[in-house]
């Protein structure tokens, strides 16, 4: 009995142990050796679908739904699919009877490789369901037993969101061949995000060998594949590849898309020269240096705009660029936990072996013939360990053995959160975490304005009992589970100046004479105010998320309208409003502007042949083209205007809705064509509550509040001290600052406000001005502007 008692708690912890602890699967059977097949048509091919080498395959007639049947005397529970020719839409059935039954849909995500879990079925039909006429082909088609299928069986995600490194190559294996172990080094050992994209998949063979190597190396997301043909320029030139690929626009917008699309931090491509010479090595690399500023400019590839806006790569790599003593040279013989101890120059050379029809394959380089393999030709004739930093904005690197150098942690897809350690050694994070404090003052003033308001909702209760008893407890909650209002909006019956501002306004909230002026750029607060407008600047520390952080700067702008005062437009060439461009701050600066900001896109419609938008300008019409016409490119996109009225309000109306001399026959004096539109009747708009774009980016929005109550929000980004901001979060910025209507601006570099000429955002370092503009919107002017003592932080100068 004591035995006994002493084996219970043994038995129990095996008891326990068993419980938790699975059984390991058995690995499936592959059943494809014992497969029959049975096609639509083409019988002499059917062998091709299951040889497992890849390089041949079977392929339909063009017709109504090809198929293709498989049966098998073991249930089946895994189907692999590797398409030849893929239809855009198919199906997976199983006979039930004479029926056949869907079990599995296939073709969105277009996976040329494709996985398919089943339930046991002993035939198959794999039917293409495309309206029109369609061919069907394959590669190989693999079928399992039950059990764990192996690992080289490909279950792709989809292409990434946001990548930190696009490698950028023309064709199957140049990525092996040209950048070495990049790929398992940063994708599958540092856990990076590397987004892998061909010109040309060449042919079928190629693409189906390309994802094989890709997925040997670790590679989940999905490659791309460009719609181009693999051809070779005779001539050898650049401007005759780019022929040959449909014109170097198509290229460009292809290469622009990539980048805004997966917004690397980093991209790595082929050599200026092309290596050994190749015409579309050439083309990828000098496409690829051209769209590093053409991401970034609105005007370029407006559809790509539109379905993902711009993007500023930091740092694009060129294969072998520059002096070999000012290359960036990587470490690709370092054994990676990841693959056992295997380096990253062997694991491109085994997914090289993958790539079955270019073994033995090369070129004839200096009249001899070389073959071409990882070992030879990437280690030794091109080092693939060699590249140039060809383009940068985080400036030139240092240690030279990193593509990822000077890249901010917070902004890598995959990265750590950088330790509080690390991040108080840098000056721009010292002032991000320090400022907060010294804004608590304001922050505790602001529960006051709650509580007027409450007690206004108080005093309508007293007639509605009920609706005080039913409403005011979900009121309570509400305010206890919002976050703290940081705003500085104020009705206009609140005539008070901010604590910190030594001035005592009248009960229109402005000055019975004289101006007052002050400007604290340590805490970032600036106020002007005279007989007839007073402007208030805050600028806070927003943190959306803890990888996100970003300066923002929220005016306020009170206008008697009863007065005249409104805002208006200022030309940096009045007498050809059309023509001309200059810095903002110094158009601001030389007409004297107290407040100014940038706004829509007037710079880049009056340098284009076909203008489109809605334009007004201090109530003279500019551009009265609403869209209606077909697109032309080159025009400018238009999406819903922003009207400022006389009498102080504003509306915002799809571009099409109304025409310019409609809006200056209601009394518009500025009509502005951009958009979305954010805020509407107090309400966030349905484009605002149903957000897809989720990008992070500089950007601007002008509101009203009421009556001539306007609010301007300017959010930094793709600089180091911020990260950008999400068009929902401006939208909620705008909605916290009181507005009633609110509508987004032209961001990214062109965006940047100015208070008593001096400029108060941060742009980039290359840019520091932002960008060139003909136009600005302009609240008030004093003689000070120019003589006004206030520290220039950002080194900003007047063009000359």
């Amino acid at each position: 009995m004591n035995k006994l008692k002493a084996l219970l708690p043994v038995l129990l912890l095996l008891l326990l142990l068993l419980t938790v602890v699975p059984a390991t699967a058995e690995e499936a059977e592959n059943l494809t050796g014992g497969l029959t097949v049975k096609t639509v048509d083409k019988p002499g091919k059917i062998s091709c679908i299951t040889d497992g080498k890849y390089t041949t395959f079977w392929e339909s007639s063009k017709q109504k739904n090809p198929w293709v049947i498989l049966s098998s005397d073991q249930p089946i529970y895994g189907l692999y699919l590797c398409f030849q020719k893929m239809p855009d839409t198919y199906v997976i059935q199983k006979q039930s009877g004479e029926d056949w039954v869907t079990v599995a849909e296939g073709g969105n995500p277009h996976y040329h490789h494709a996985f398919f879990e089943l339930d046991g079925v002993k035939k198959i039909r794999i039917l293409s369901t495309m309206e029109k006429k369609n061919s069907m082909g394959f590669n190989e088609i693999f079928a399992f037993g039950k059990g764990e299928v192996p690992d080289w069986v490909q279950r792709w995600e989809e292409p990434a969101e946001k990548a930190d490194l696009l490698v950028l190559v023309a064709h199957p294996d140049d990525e092996l061949l040209f950048t070495g172990g990049a790929i398992p080094v940063y994708n599958t050992e540092q856990g990076r995000q590397v987004e892998v994209a061909y010109l040309t998949y060449s042919n079928t063979t190629r693409r189906s060998e390309a994802l094989n190597g890709l997925w040997a190396m670790g590679v989940r997301h999905y490659p791309v594949f460009g719609g181009f043909a693999d051809n070779y320029a005779n001539t050898g030139k650049v401007k005759d590849a780019y022929k040959n690929a449909g014109g170097k626009d198509k290229v460009l917008d292809w290469v622009t898309e990539l980048y805004r699309r997966f917004r690397p931090e980093v991209v790595v491509t082929h050599a200026e020269n092309g290596e050994y010479g190749h015409p579309q090595h050439k083309m990828v690399a000098d496409a690829a240096v051209e769209c590093f500023e053409r991401a970034a400019d609105p005007m370029k590839s407006p559809d790509s705009y539109q379905a993902f806006d711009t993007w500023q790569v930091k740092k694009l790599y060129l294969h072998q660029y520059g002096e070999e003593a000012e290359q960036t040279v990587l470490d690709w013989a370092q054994p990676l936990k990841a693959f056992n101890g295997r380096t990253g120059a062997q694991m491109a050379a085994e997914a090289f072996k993958l790539h079955a029809s270019q073994q033995g394959m090369g070129s004839k380089i200096k009249g001899k013939f070389v073959e071409f393999t990882v070992e030879e030709t990437g280690a030794k004739m091109y080092p693939y360990d060699h590249f140039g930093l060809r383009s940068t904005t985080v400036g030139p690197d240092e240690a030279k053995n990193d593509f990822l150098e000077h890249i901010d942690a917070a902004d890598l897809t995959h990265a750590e959160k950088v330790p509080a350690e690390t991040k108080e050694e840098e000056p721009a994070q010292d002032e991000t975490e320090e400022e907060p404090d010294t804004e608590e003052p304001d922050e505790e003033e602001i529960p006051e304005e709650p509580e007027t308001d409450e007690t206004e909702k108080d005093t309508d209760v007293e007639v509605e009992p009920e609706t005080e008893e039913t409403e005011e407890p979900e009121q309570a909650e509400e305010a206890e589970t919002e976050k703290p209002y940081t705003g500085t909006a104020q009705a206009f019956a609140e005539v008070t100046a901010p604590e910190w501002a030594n001035v005592e306004l009248n009960s229109r909230g402005f000055l019975d004479e004289g101006e007052y002026v002050y400007a604290d750029d340590e805490n970032g607060r600036y106020i002007y105010v005279n007989q007839t407008i007073r402007v208030v600047i805050n600028r806070t520390i927003e943190e959306p998320d803890p990888k996100h952080p970003f300066y923002c700067f929220k005016a306020h702008i009170w206008c008697d309208t009863e007065a005249g005062e409104l805002p208006v437009t200022v030309y940096n060439n009045p007498e050809k409003p059309k023509s001309g461009k200059e810095f903002m701050r110094n158009i601001a600066l030389n007409n004297n502007v107290v407040f100014a900001t940038t706004t829509d896109y007037y710079i880049y419609r009056i340098k284009q042949k076909y203008p489109t938008g809605i334009e007004v300008r201090n109530g003279e019409v500019i551009f009265d083209d609403p869209h209606k016409l077909e697109y032309i490119k080159g025009s400018m996109p238009t999406y819903e205007t922003l009207a400022l009225y006389a009498d102080g309000h504003a509306d915002s109306l799809p571009n099409p809705d109304k025409s310019a001399g409609k809006y200056v026959e209601e009394g518009a004096t500025q009509v502005y064509s951009f958009g979305p539109c954010l805020v509407k009747d107090g309400k966030l708009t349905e484009y605002s509550l149903n957000l897809t774009n989720t990008s992070y980016h500089p950007r601007l929005a002008i509101g009203v509040v009421e009556n001539g109550h306007y609010v301007v929000v300017m959010c930094e980004g793709r600089i180091k001290r911020s990260k950008g901001v999400q068009m929902a979060y401006l939208a909620e910025l705008m909605m916290q600052e009181g507005c009633t209507i609110a509508v987004n601006m032209d961001g990214g570099q062109s965006a940047a406000v100015a208070f008593m000429g001096h400029q108060l955002n941060q742009v980039w370092s290359s840019q520091p001005n932002g960008r060139e503009q003909a136009d600005i919107l302009a609240f008030g002017t004093s003689g000070q502007v120019g003589s006004f003592e206030m520290a220039d932080e950002f080194k900003t100068k007047r063009k000359k």
